[in-house]
């Protein structure tokens, strides 16, 4: 059996340094979770910002989405999230909240080698890479 799951979440930043959570399993993560039902992706994303860091932020512009799939309980999971670039609205201190070990400011370059999967480091890198230019 397949099941879609739709995901949203933020990539926040302030200045060079980017938002990541350490989940209690200890993958290092940005910021992600499962829409609820009826509920559209900006909202969400900035819910589960400020459920998992405590921080209140702002969507600035849409990344994208990343997608992938994986086996849970007998069934394939088809997985979409999709990823907002985010500031936060204030001063606000981070801290983790039940079922996360850690909440840090990463430097760019940190934080996509921290970073536990390879969608979000490669959506991270993007951020830093020079957009490719083509010479007439």
């Amino acid at each position: 059996m397949r099941v879609l799951e739709l995901s949203a979440g933020g990539v926040v930043t302030a200045g060079r340094r980017i938002l990541v959570v350490q989940t209690a399993d200890g993958a290092w993560v940005l910021p992600k979770g499962k829409l609820r039902p009826g509920e559209d992706r900006e909202p969400a994303a900035l819910r589960e910002v400020a459920e998992e860091s405590g921080l209140r932020a702002r969507i600035v512009r849409d990344l994208g989405d990343t997608r992938y799939s994986f086996e849970s309980r007998g069934s394939v999971v088809e997985k979409i999230v999709y990823w907002f670039l985010m500031e936060p609205e204030a001063a606000t201190v981070v801290q983790p909240t039940p079922g996360f070990r850690e909440v840090a400011w990463l430097s760019v370059d940190e934080a996509a080698a921290r970073l536990t999967y390879t969608q979000e480091r490669s959506l991270v890198a993007g951020l830093i890479s020079p957009p490719e230019t083509t010479c007439p």
